[in-house]
């Protein structure tokens, strides 16, 4: 359990022999990790967290970092992590809600990566949403950020 970004960034660069992009840091949970992650919302490089059902009663702790900076964005995923996730996004008037995943061939959550906060009722289990090869994608690609040289958003998703 990484308790500073710092030092778990300074690991990273290490480790790729490479630095680290300057900026914004986006902070990508599953399961477990909210604990981490929830050690870290003091951490004013995080400007995104995004939960892949990882939203297991710290509710109150996610709401004020969002709440404490409009710049901030939530991306939430939940299936076994549902009953928390409703009551928080029931207190969010702002969020995007979906029902479900799209199919894979929509590939991404239509008005997403414009959205302040993002709520997906998933279809898919607890460990589909990151090992399925549908899910993450569509989470990653709702993310605010510049396509990575050569690459493209319209690439197709598909199950793993």
């Amino acid at each position: 359990m990484w308790t500073n970004i710092d030092e778990l960034l300074d690991v990273v660069a290490a480790r790729i022999e490479e630095p680290l992009p300057e900026g914004r840091v986006v902070a990508v949970a599953h399961s477990g990790a909210h604990r981490t992650l929830a050690t870290w919302l003091d951490e004013e490089r995080i400007d995104t967290i995004v939960l892949v059902d990882a939203l297991y009663g710290e509710m109150p702790k996610f709401r004020e970092w969002l709440d404490s900076n409009a710049g901030r964005r939530l991306i939430d995923a939940a299936a076994l992590t549902r009953r928390w996730s409703e009551q928080l996004h029931a207190a969010l008037p702002d969020t995007l809600v979906f029902d479900r995943f799209p199919p894979p061939r929509a590939g991404k959550l239509r008005g997403a990566r414009s959205a302040r906060v993002v709520y997906v009722r998933s279809q898919h289990d607890h460990m589909r949403l990151v090992t399925g090869g549908i899910a993450l994608p569509m989470l990653l690609r709702a993310l605010q950020l510049p396509i990575v040289e050569d690459a493209s958003r319209k690439a197709p998703i598909r199950a793993l």
